[in-house]
């Protein structure tokens, strides 16, 4: 059985090399699995777990290379036993991996002008697929960045192969960009006003109707990541096979969906966890932290502290919410992510 299984994998593999394909993304899609999973009567999204494999390597002297990503990627791929996937064998529940910025890389790829290491940030949007869709969510987007004191550098597409993954991930998939940002320095840490400027992101598009979302907005860290199986995610984003791609830290993540439905948001890691899941006091945290929130005065976050709320993306999965809070305690109180944890 083992022998097997293993055959299979090799074989799906092989199949990203073909380069005549059946299938092409439906560039047409109008949120159908989002829909299918409304109707879908027995299926509840307070209920979402996560069941997944995780991985971590760093280099002891904080020493960045490619090496340490292709160590990452590897783990990665003896991770797949521990990812889930549906009747489409090549669509997986959602993999991928958390870096450090590759200054070296984006500044001969990203054509822009970019400032000194540490004064400019990433953001990686997952961004509506239709061209025109995309470039009104844009413009929306941008009008926040500048009503938050942040510069708008530029905009980068980022080289994905829609050949890497099943027909599942590609008839959902979204436009993937990077975003640049630079700033002048004020009483705010910027890595809170980088939380603040992805809250309101967050809460103007989803108001205003458009399919966006934010794997990571730092100027320290990026994710890449999506509804893929494990081995797929490196064919998916040529950026990390790319020698000057370096990083001395990497967190990967497989996820594997309990009672749940896939998607390109869910997928992991998030912007500060790769998380197994399986939360089971999940309602009671979720009623703690509505009870909280509704008292606590935001600490270093008090005059904003209803642009951020909800602190929850209540339609996430279980680990989506420990992200969140993590999050959320990390910035409004300055506390280094250990004490929060």
């Amino acid at each position: 059985m083992r022998q097997q299984r293993y055959n299979q994998e090799q074989t799906r593999q092989q199949g990203n090399e073909n380069p005549e394909s059946a299938v092409a993304p439906n560039t047409k899609r109008v949120g159908q699995y989002a829909g299918a999973m409304k109707k879908a009567t027995l299926w509840r999204p307070e209920f979402e777990h996560d069941a997944c494999g995780t991985g971590f390597i760093a280099h002891m002297n904080g020493q960045r290379s490619h090496a340490v990503i292709k160590d990452a990627l590897e783990i990665l791929v003896r991770l797949a036993h521990r990812g889930g996937t549906g009747s489409d064998p090549d669509t997986g529940d959602g993999a991928g991996v958390l870096l450090q910025l590759p200054d070296k890389f984006f500044r001969k790829h990203a054509g822009v002008h970019l400032p000194r290491e540490g004064e400019y940030a990433v953001g990686m949007f997952f961004l509506p697929l239709e061209e025109e869709v995309c470039r009104l969510a844009q413009i929306g987007i941008e009008a926040i960045v500048k009503e938050e004191a942040f510069s708008l550098i530029g905009w980068r597409t980022v080289p994905t192969n829609l050949h890497a993954c099943g027909y599942g991930a590609w008839a959902s998939v979204p436009g993937v960009k990077q975003m640049f940002l630079s700033w002048k320095e004020n009483d705010m840490p910027v890595d809170v006003r980088l939380y603040v400027l992805r809250k309101r992101i967050e809460k103007a598009m989803k108001e205003q109707g458009f399919e966006v979302y934010i794997p990571s907005l730092s100027s320290k860290t990026i994710v890449y990541k999506g509804m893929m199986q494990a081995w797929q995610v490196s064919d998916f984003y040529p950026d990390l096979l790319n020698e000057e791609f370096i990083s001395a830290i990497a967190l990967v993540h497989s996820r594997y969906s309990t009672n749940t439905f896939p998607n390109w948001e869910r997928a992991q890691p998030f912007r500060m966890v790769g998380h197994n899941g399986e939360i089971n006091t999940l309602k009671g945290c979720e009623h703690a932290v509505l009870a909280a929130a509704a008292a606590m005065d935001g600490g270093r976050l008090k005059k904003r502290f209803a642009d951020i709320l909800p602190i929850l993306d209540m339609d996430g999965s279980d680990s989506t919410k420990f992200d969140n809070l993590l999050d959320f305690s990390s910035s409004r109180a300055g506390r280094f992510r250990r004490r929060c944890l």
